[in-house]
């Protein structure tokens, strides 16, 4: 069974997201709460993912899906310290996402 243009553009954004921010398809599953396998169906036989596993997929890597269907129109609003600062977030650990965020919070207070 062929895909077209559109279903490309998917699994495409999704490869091309992961590899900005260094994540393998097993740790888009972790991130996501998708299972592994069925990450490796899509990604290698061309599974098209559901609207909710699209979802999974932006809420883990942090985009709305507006983003991930306009590429990160809004991305162009950032500075270029905000965009770093975004892109190592995104590379981060659960626990150093939290830990990251509490340090700013303390940060912030101290101004």
């Amino acid at each position: 069974m062929g895909y077209t243009m559109e279903e490309d553009f998917v699994l495409e954004r999704i490869k091309q997201l992961c590899a900005e921010r260094g994540w393998s398809n097993y740790r888009l599953a972790v991130e996501s709460g998708i299972p592994h396998s069925t990450l490796h169906n899509m990604m290698n036989r061309c599974t098209i993912p559901s609207f909710v596993s699209v979802k999974k997929i932006c809420d883990a890597m942090g985009i709305t899906m507006a983003e991930f269907f306009n590429g990160n129109e809004e991305e162009n609003s950032l500075t270029k310290d905000q965009k770093d600062v975004l892109m190592i977030y995104t590379k981060l650990s659960p626990e150093k996402k939290k830990a990251a965020i509490e340090i700013l919070n303390v940060l912030d207070r101290r101004i």
